[in-house]
């Protein structure tokens, strides 16, 4: 008997399949002019009648090179031929010292996101990112240092000061979504700034990744965006059971937090890491490896006595129980 192959599903079908975009929704669908974006664009503007979406295209422009007003008018010309709603802002504020521009950029894209999500009453704001930016991100988390949290990379949702902002694509490649406007023969603009060696995204997209491709592992891209969905399911299980031995676990005292030293003693490695690490939140610490590292191994002490961890934090071990806290 002859096995019947079955047609690959469109991207259209793909998306439609997954649910993450919800039914029936004003949706601010956030597009650059890039590939990405404006095969996300394309695909939601299919979708708009089994969805039943009413779709506002929203484009922010960093003013941060040369050229932007152009992808401005390019965002605004698509829109208007789809007969789209379009909603737009140019940054007007100063990049601060010790900030990198694309932590700048994407905290003033952020912001008119969420602005715009609440003045046009949409239900959420979707993103274009891909299969290859999440193998992007789970590089760049790894190379900063990161916990399990981290290495999920990008989520396909998340909300954010009140607003849901969902990304569908990240299944698929930014080879498909390139073929996809090739065969439909639609435009796109190119940013120069993906050329640039001043971001680490663009070093490892254009350098690292290829090599690893082409030496080591062809399907790394793949198998990194794999990584990052199995490390979000792990961190959503942890994360759950932890919220569930929490309270009444860590307990708020004036100048610090306290716990039980032995409910601490009978937690598991990963629940001690997450009770410092909410400890040191809760009392304005920064939250650093080393300094966590230096809790876990200062409570596992059988004897009392001060610990001091570094300039006016301490830690008391006394008698049943722990103190963290900070001197004035």
């Amino acid at each position: 008997m002859v096995k019947k192959v079955l047609p690959a599903l469109t991207l259209k079908d793909r998306m439609l399949r997954q649910g993450v975009v919800p039914y029936g929704t004003r949706i601010l669908v956030g597009v650059s002019g890039g590939i990405d974006s404006t095969a996300l664009l394309h695909l939601l503007f299919d979708l708009r009648h089994d969805l039943a979406l009413d779709i506002v295209v929203a484009h922010y422009d960093h003013a941060l090179r040369k050229g932007s007003v152009r992808d401005r008018v390019f965002v605004q010309k698509m829109a208007r031929e789809l007969g789209l709603e379009f909603t737009w802002e140019r940054n007007k504020t100063r990049l601060p010292g010790g900030v990198s521009i694309e932590e700048f950029a994407r905290e003033r894209r952020f912001d008119f996101f969420v602005r715009s999500a609440h003045s046009l009453k949409a239900a959420a704001v979707v993103l274009g990112h891909t299969q290859d930016d999440l193998a992007e991100t789970v590089l760049m988390r790894i190379f900063r240092g990161t916990a399990l949290a981290g290495l999920r990379s990008i989520l396909n949702a998340r909300r954010i000061n009140g607003v849901i902002f969902l990304r569908p694509m990240l299944e698929f490649t930014r080879g498909e979504l390139e073929d996809l406007l090739c065969r439909r023969r639609i435009a796109h603009t190119e940013d120069a700034s993906n050329s640039s060696d001043l971001f680490l995204r663009n070093r490892i997209r254009r350098d690292l990744l290829p090599y690893i491709a082409k030496d080591f592992a062809p399907a790394i891209r793949k198998k990194l965006a794999e990584m990052a969905v199995l490390a979000s399911a792990d961190h959503e299980f942890i994360e759950g059971e932890f919220i569930k031995i929490f309270p009444g676990l860590l307990l708020k005292v004036n100048d610090g937090v306290a716990l039980s030293r032995k409910k601490y003693a009978a937690l598991p490695s990963s629940f001690q890491y997450r009770v410092w690490r909410e400890g040191l939140r809760i009392i304005g610490e920064t939250l650093e490896f080393d300094l966590i590292d230096a809790l876990i191994k200062a409570a596992s002490k059988s004897s009392g006595g001060r610990v001091s961890l570094r300039n006016n934090l301490m830690l008391d071990l006394d008698g049943a129980r722990m103190h963290l806290y900070k001197t004035k």
